[in-house]
C-alpha cells in the first residue's frame, strides 16, 4: 500500500508582503525566500490601506503579511475590511516589537 503524501500548503500559496517599515519588510521578504511560497508583490509601502485594499483585490494573494507598524488606520478596521474580500487571504500580522502586545 502506498502511502499518500499531502501536498505543502506553502507550494501553492501566493503572498503579498504589506509593511511599511523598510527593515521589517526586508526580514519578512527574506525569510520568504527559504519558502515556495510565490511573492506577487512586496511594494506597498505607503501605509495607505485604499491602496492595499485595491492591490489586494487586484492579486488575490492567498496570504497578506500585513506590517503593523506605520498603518493610516486602525489594525482592526484593516483586518475585517480585507477578512471580507471575496477571495480574502489568510493575515498574518507582524511587527519588529518582541512584545506582542504592543
Amino acid at each position: 500500500m502506498t502511502a499518500m503524501i499531502a501536498p505543502d500548503p506553502l507550494a501553492m500559496a501566493t503572498a503579498v508582503v504589506a509593511v511599511v517599515d523598510p527593515q521589517l519588510r526586508r526580514s519578512v521578504t527574506d525569510a520568504l525566500t527559504n519558502t515556495p511560497a510565490q511573492l506577487l508583490d512586496d511594494s506597498w509601502t505607503s501605509g495607505d490601506i485604499d491602496e492595499l485594499a485595491a492591490c489586494i483585490e487586484r492579486l488575490r494573494p492567498s496570504v497578506l503579511f500585513l506590517g503593523l507598524p506605520g498603518l493610516l488606520g486602525d489594525a482592526a478596521a484593516i483586518v475585517s475590511r480585507i477578512a471580507n474580500f471575496e477571495f480574502a487571504p489568510r493575515i498574518i500580522a507582524v511587527s519588529g516589537n518582541a512584545n506582542p502586545e504592543i
